[in-house]
């Protein structure tokens, strides 16, 4: 591992509702993470260089993403 970043509650939700608009996927928090590093700039990659996030887990409240509320 050669790096660790943390990120807000709320960067986590606005990943996964952009993961649900964008690739029509259902995904958690712990999957949209990776995601919500990248969107806010807190993982650098090398220009041209080609990522690769790992979207796993489906466990969501949808009754969450109905009111966009995040506990």
């Amino acid at each position: 591992m050669d790096e660790i970043v943390t990120l807000p509650d709320e960067a986590i939700f606005e990943a996964l509702l952009w993961v649900m608009s964008r690739c029509k996927l259902v995904v958690e928090g712990a999957a949209a993470a990776p995601v919500a590093a990248l969107l806010n700039g807190l993982v650098k990659a090398p220009g041209g260089s080609k990522v690769v996030c790992v979207l796993s887990g489906g466990n969501v409240d949808l009754d969450q993403l109905r009111g966009r509320a995040w506990n």
